[in-house]
Parts: C-alpha cells; sequence; structure tokens
C-alpha cells in the first residue's frame, strides 16, 4: 500500500471515551470527509467532539494530516474535544497533528519528519503539547523558539519543556484496540 490507501479513522461524540492502544496506523488519509464551517478535512485519523485515550500508537506515512482534532463545528457551539495522545509517534505525514476549538493533551510522544507541520494549532484555546519529541534536541521550530531545529509549530502551543531525546519506540509493541 501508500500513502492514502483507505480513507480515516473517526472518534465522534458517539465514542467520546475510545481507548486505542499499541496500534501501528499508515497509509491513510485519502478520500476527505466533509464538515460544515470547516470543509474537507483529510486525515489517518479525525477526532471530532470526542475524548479518546491514544496510547503506544504509531501514526505514519499519511498522505495528508496525521491526526485531525476539533470540537464543536456547528455554529451553535457544543462540546470540545480533549484527547489524550501520549508515547505515540507521529512521522512521516503531511502534517502531524492540526488542532481546532480543542483542549487535546499531546505527551512523551515523537512528532518528526512531517513534511509540513509537527503541530498546528489553529483555534484561540493553547494547546498542551510538553515533553515531546520534536526531532532535534534545540526543540520545535516555533516563534517562541526560534532557534529550534525540529519540527515547526504554528499557533497557541505550550511545547516547553521539550524532550532533548527521543522516546522509546512506540512500534515494538502489539496491537490492541477498545472503542466504547
Amino acid at each position: 500500500p501508500s500513502a492514502g490507501f483507505w480513507k480515516t479513522i473517526y472518534f465522534d461524540g458517539a465514542l467520546s471515551s475510545g481507548r486505542m492502544e499499541y496500534c501501528d496506523i499508515s497509509y491513510g488519509g485519502c478520500c476527505g470527509t466533509w464538515f460544515s464551517g470547516i470543509g474537507w478535512v483529510y486525515s489517518q485519523m479525525i477526532i471530532c467532539d470526542a475524548s479518546p485515550t491514544i496510547l503506544y500508537s504509531s501514526i505514519y506515512d499519511g498522505s495528508n494530516a496525521g491526526i485531525f482534532i476539533m470540537g464543536s463545528y456547528e455554529p451553535a457551539g457544543g462540546s470540545t474535544s480533549e484527547p489524550l495522545i501520549n508515547t505515540c509517534s507521529i512521522e512521516r505525514n503531511e502534517d502531524g497533528i492540526i488542532v481546532n476549538k480543542s483542549l487535546p493533551i499531546i505527551a512523551n510522544s515523537v512528532i518528526q519528519n512531517n513534511s509540513n507541520l509537527g503541530l498546528k494549532n489553529v483555534g484561540e484555546q493553547t494547546v498542551d503539547a510538553r515533553n515531546n519529541w520534536w526531532g532535534h534536541e534545540t526543540g520545535p521550530n516555533h516563534p517562541d523558539n526560534p532557534d529550534g531545529q525540529g519540527q515547526r509549530i504554528e499557533g497557541n502551543v505550550n511545547f516547553a519543556p521539550w524532550s532533548t531525546e527521543a522516546p522509546p519506540d512506540a512500534r515494538k509493541h502489539p496491537w490492541q484496540v477498545e472503542i466504547g
């Protein structure tokens, strides 16, 4: 297979307590999903008004974003997505993670070698992305860390402190998926 071989893994409010551990997610992101007020979203994993826990997993080699996280996209507002992404590897996608109107916690993970951005927050909230490896010991490249030689970050993101060395490879574990 190649990037864009399948569509997406989708978490929505009905699966707000979903959990994925030790998963190897690759070659997805084709055939976008339409969201009113946003447009087409292309991503291997879409988290919409949900707060799943993603642990010890690798999201890589996608045709677009590795993970797209968003809160309510309805004009009337609604609940916010607050997923936990911990000890994961997000690599070799176009964008690693895109966040819109959400408050994820992204920690102890490897976010590197994505062709465009490691993390982009288009919302006003501050995303918690501390203690991650951004591909270089100087940390991510961001206006608050202009000398960072790691993966680029855009928007309101709390990324300090960052890891100065890569954590263990998440892909060395067996798969386990729990939805519910």
